[in-house]
């Protein structure tokens, strides 16, 4: 995960892992496969609902995954507060959840609150069902923006709302840049933009 910048105001990254609730490092790693195969081949039968979808509604629907924002002029297959998601969504029958660089906010007016969610997203799945939920920061050479929970608490919250064989995937997850030049042979980002992020994962057995 990215954590710091250099001197030079280049990204330090630090190489990307997959580690269980106990902080030990998965033995055969699996979520950033899964997630990044969920993201490019779509939902494949499954019913998939991607929570909190705003500008890739499109992208996501494009899948065969059904949408959730709470911004109706995205124009998501369910308009809804994600902090009320069983109001709209039933009880066991999603086999995926997929929560995507969404907003937290302890008193759920300009976000989710975790406490409020965890549970309903368990409830929401099938059994056998799987949770990615994706947090993001960005770092750029004035600074990080954004939040990312501590993945301790982030998955202390998902076993208290029943969740089974929780673990977490850290690393860099996209490079943008403003502007770059090449010189000679090789190429010179300026402003580079680094999304950092944690993909949270769990399942309902």
């Amino acid at each position: 995960m990215i954590d710091a910048l250099s001197e030079k105001g280049l990204p330090v990254i630090e190489p990307s892992s997959e580690r269980t609730i106990t902080g030990a490092k998965l033995e055969v790693p699996f979520i950033h496969d899964q997630y990044f195969q969920l993201r490019t081949t779509g939902a494949q039968g499954r019913q998939v609902l991607v929570i909190g979808s705003g500008p890739k509604t499109d992208n996501w629907r494009a899948l065969g995954c059904e949408t959730l924002d709470i911004n109706p002029r995205v124009r998501p297959d369910l308009v809804a507060d994600a902090n009320k998601l069983n109001a709209v969504v039933g009880l066991e029958t999603r086999d995926t959840l997929v929560a995507e660089c969404v907003s937290l906010d302890p008193n759920g007016k300009k976000g989710i609150d975790l406490t409020k969610f965890m549970p309903q997203a368990f409830a929401a799945l099938k059994i056998g069902g799987q949770l990615f939920f994706v947090s993001a920061t960005s770092h750029t050479p004035s600074g990080p923006t954004g939040t990312v929970l501590n993945p301790n608490v982030f998955k202390s919250l998902m076993k208290e709302s029943g969740f089974k064989n929780i673990a977490s995937w850290s690393g860099p997850i996209l490079l943008m840049a403003q502007r770059t030049r090449e010189i000679g042979d090789k190429v010179i980002v300026d402003n580079p933009i680094m999304q950092s992020a944690i993909i949270y994962y769990g399942q309902k057995i």
